[in-house]
């Protein structure tokens, strides 16, 4: 729970894979303030409220399985939370499709949706 006294300080860090590699796109959740990591991985949150605080960490494509960390957010100076995050298993989907007769033989089915 933030402190009653209303201080607020920042929040940073680098979010990478278990190799290393800094991962782009990463959504960053601390209290009621959201960003997103940039190309080398790295967040900066300003006006953080001050004291414990729960950090969650997800990639909106899956990609990468969804992270929780706590920090206490200092006043003074900015607090560093770094995260490394696991890929998520990837599974194969199979469709089957079956063209009406009808069409014309040069035709190329597509699938359209959403995952």
């Amino acid at each position: 729970m933030p402190l009653i006294s209303g201080s607020t300080g920042t929040l940073q860090g680098l979010v990478t894979d278990p190799g290393g590699n800094p991962l782009m796109g990463i959504r960053v959740s601390a209290g009621p303030h959201q960003v997103m990591t940039s190309w080398d991985g790295s967040y900066r949150v300003s006006g953080v409220p001050s004291g414990p605080i729960e950090i969650t960490f997800q990639a909106d494509n899956g990609e990468y399985l969804h992270a929780r960390m706590s920090a206490t957010v200092s006043s003074s100076g900015a607090t560093t939370a770094n995260a490394t995050l696991t890929a998520a298993t990837v599974v194969g989907v199979t469709f089957q499709v079956t063209v009406p007769a009808s069409t014309p033989q040069a035709a190329i089915p597509r699938l359209y949706g959403d995952t």
